[in-house]
């Protein structure tokens, strides 16, 4: 559960994903490497998420879960990120 009377400041990690149920919607929720979604406040920042569809972010903001038992971030400021690339050893013979 969340401390502060249901809100708190965090750093969240994840990738951006559509959460809307049309094209036409911006909805976007963040996928943590924890399998977590959070929704995304569209006020404030978190209305640019949906610029960075499939990207990996770093988002700063204020968690706080919804009358439906979501957690909903209020985005102050986030950067995305560069996917860590993982090193591939060829094991042809040589």
């Amino acid at each position: 559960m969340l401390e502060n009377g249901g809100r708190q400041q965090v750093t969240v990690r994840g990738i951006v994903v559509a959460a809307g149920a049309t094209a036409e919607d911006d909805s976007v929720l963040l996928e943590t490497s924890e399998e977590t979604e959070i929704f995304i406040d569209s006020d404030g920042e978190g209305g640019n998420l949906h610029k960075h569809l499939h990207e990996e972010v770093e988002a700063r903001g204020v968690l706080r879960q919804d009358k439906a038992g979501r957690m909903v971030l209020r985005v102050k400021d986030f950067e995305v990120r560069e996917w860590e690339e993982e090193t591939v050893q060829d094991e042809r013979p040589g």
